[in-house]
């Protein structure tokens, strides 16, 4: 009598390995995520079933033949650039030896502007509307997240780090906000525009960047003309907060100049409304923005500067969805052997597979370079790979008792 053949075991989810690994050269890019991806799992008895039930109570309880688990698999890799943002700090320029595929832990570049950043927050938090300008910002910080990460948008690239402009403004407002004393929007001091390189005030800068920020958000959506969710509210957010700092005096053709205790008091000061119609109306502009009809209040060049923002944020999202198609790095087999499983049908007819531990053991043998280094370290000390695997074989064979398929159960009048 020959063996039963094998039962086709749904494949489990993608496994995330490793991030910012060193790529060969073949792949076209230098740092890439990892993850193992099953294109097929099958689990086959070794010989036929022989097996009767057996009574225990209210349980009926039957052992399964011997099993072997096979897989296909592939190690795949994405693009995945390395940082070159402290996005998880002070948004400052990382050094170099902190943006190398597989670096160490990365240093602060800057600790003290964290610590000064949180003085401001505990400073601001000591009025109502401080805490509700920092609350606004907490709804939003994961969309702002998912803007500097790199390998979600190009912001970074195009706006944050370009020209250098960026890094100057900071350290100027670190110096001012940490005295106390300077001005923070010194019209005297001029700053690389990102995205002409043209020297221009703080306020102009500011401006430029704000509506970076409220394209290039809305750009992470995958609607392609959203009118809700959480990244339209996010952008929402940006020109709220912008139209409350018009009400400063401040805007990109004239400066107020303002100290430290001056923001504190126009943050205490303010009423704490903004107008909708306002916002409406700048939204309108960034959802359209090759319109004619939604320019109201806005100049000519503002117009174009929101168009080419969009043509670059648009163009860059693009870009990575098109690199985020998979290279498979290795392929290969893998198999593991399974002793001891039974079947459990309870008094109410539910069935259970119970499975010893097991592990399938891939063939690694033609993974070579570094990112074959850290996918073995990382299956290494996945414990949780077998367990993926075992769940989804004893789920494969649970259906299989239920239906009372023969490759596993012994034909009771044999």
């Amino acid at each position: 009598m020959t063996a039963p053949g094998p039962l086709s075991v749904p494949t489990p989810p993608d496994l995330p390995l490793a991030r910012t690994v060193e790529m060969p050269e073949h792949v076209g890019y230098p740092s890439g995520a990892l993850s193992l991806r099953f294109a097929e799992l099958t689990v086959e008895a070794e010989e036929p079933p022989s097996a009767v039930p057996v009574s225990d109570g209210d349980r009926t309880i039957v052992a399964l033949p011997p099993l072997v688990v096979r897989a296909r698999y592939a190690i795949d890799a994405r693009p995945d650039p390395v940082a070159t943002v402290d996005a998880g700090g002070d948004l400052s320029v990382l050094p170099d030896q902190a943006t190398a595929p597989r670096s160490a832990d990365e240093p602060d570049a800057h600790p003290e502007w964290l610590e000064n950043a949180r003085n401001q927050h505990m400073e601001l938090a000591q009025t109502s509307n401080g805490r509700s300008l920092l609350s606004t910002y907490d709804q939003h910080k994961d969309v702002y997240a998912e803007l500097f990460d790199q390998s979600q948008s190009t912001f970074t690239d195009d706006i944050w780090t370009a020209n250098g402009g960026t890094a100057q403004m900071a350290a100027d407002t670190h110096e001012a906000v940490g005295t106390g004393e300077g001005v923070i929007n010194d019209s005297a001091k001029t700053y690389p525009d990102p995205y002409s390189g043209d020297l221009n005030s703080y306020n102009v800068n500011a401006f430029v960047r704000q509506n970076a920020v409220a394209v290039y958000t809305l750009a992470l959506d995958p609607e392609d003309n959203p009118t809700q969710g959480k990244y339209y509210d996010a952008v929402q957010a940006v020109y709220g907060f912008a139209i409350a700092v018009n009400d400063t005096r401040n805007d990109k053709t004239s400066t107020t100049p303002m100290t430290r205790d001056d923001v504190y008091q126009a943050v205490a000061d303010h009423s704490g409304e903004v107008s909708a119609e306002a916002v409406r109306s700048r939204m309108a502009a960034l959802l359209n923005p090759f319109s004619d009809d939604v320019w109201e209040g806005w100049d000519d060049d503002e117009r174009d500067l929101i168009r080419e923002f969009h043509r670059r944020a648009r163009a860059g999202r693009e870009a990575l969805r098109a690199a985020a198609v998979p290279t498979a790095l290795f392929e290969g087999a893998g198999s593991g052997r399974v002793a001891g499983a039974s079947a459990v049908t309870d008094a109410s007819g539910a069935v259970r597979v119970e499975l010893p531990h097991f592990e399938v053991v891939l063939d690694d043998t033609a993974w070579t370079g570094a990112a074959a280094g850290v996918a073995r370290d990382r299956l290494n000390a996945a414990g949780f790979l077998a367990d993926l695997v075992r769940d989804a074989v004893a789920e494969r064979l649970r259906a299989a008792v239920a239906e009372g398929d023969p490759t596993l159960l012994a034909d009771p009048g044999r």
